[in-house]
């Protein structure tokens, strides 16, 4: 894998754990609500951990 910079990541990235939040505007945006296996490491580890939760979403759905 990609050497990324050294730091805190979410170490458990996958569809499941991304929701939508509103601000005090009304204005929606999609974050991370799961912290419990946060740690300090290389950030491309939770991108190839949502990548593959991506990937398998699609393929188990009935999108063309």
């Amino acid at each position: 894998m990609p050497e990324g910079p050294t730091m805190w990541i979410c170490g458990d990235c996958h569809i499941g754990n991304l929701g939508p939040v509103a601000d005090v505007h009304g204005e929606l945006v999609i974050e991370i609500r799961d912290f419990d296996q946060t740690v300090v490491g290389n950030p491309v580890h939770d991108l190839v951990r949502l990548g593959l939760s991506l990937a398998s979403a699609a393929g188990g759905s009935d999108l063309p």
